[in-house]
């Protein structure tokens, strides 16, 4: 999944500016999907030539005019098949596994403490998961 899907998915929250979707990737994607102005405002761009998403410019006083997005109905059905890939990556940059490279240098009890606190915090995660597939959505 690229920048350009996960803002469609936020515009179905409703409309947004580049700015709202920044602070909306900072308070919640960041923490396993980042994304800056620099990828953000390209992505908008794009999907806008493309027909997916629509925007209003909004005056501002003493400042450029702000453009709010929308989804179109051409934005959904890009979204929807987005979302049908069955097997997305996992990328991550993991502070985990850099220190396990090195574990050669680490005392046994070292390694023992990092992979049981791993172990826990996927045992976590797990957990969050779980939590939500029991939500009814309907």
């Amino acid at each position: 999944m690229d920048v350009k899907t996960v803002c469609l998915g936020m515009l179905t929250d409703g409309d947004a500016s580049g700015y709202d979707m920044k602070k909306c990737f900072e308070s919640s994607f960041g923490h396993f999907f980042p994304a800056g102005y620099g990828s953000i405002y390209p992505a908008l761009a794009t999907l806008a030539r493309n027909d997916l998403v629509e925007f209003e410019l909004v005056p501002q006083d003493g400042k450029p005019d702000r453009k709010v997005y929308q989804i179109t109905g051409k934005g959904r059905e890009a979204l929807n098949d987005g979302l049908l890939n069955p097997h997305p990556t996992h990328k991550i940059r993991s502070e985990f596994l850099a220190t396990l490279w090195f574990a050669h240098l680490m005392t046994g009890e070292q390694v023992n403490t990092v992979v049981r606190n791993k172990i826990e915090e996927l045992n976590e995660f797990l957990h969050m998961i779980e939590e939500f597939s029991a939500i009814d959505c309907q």
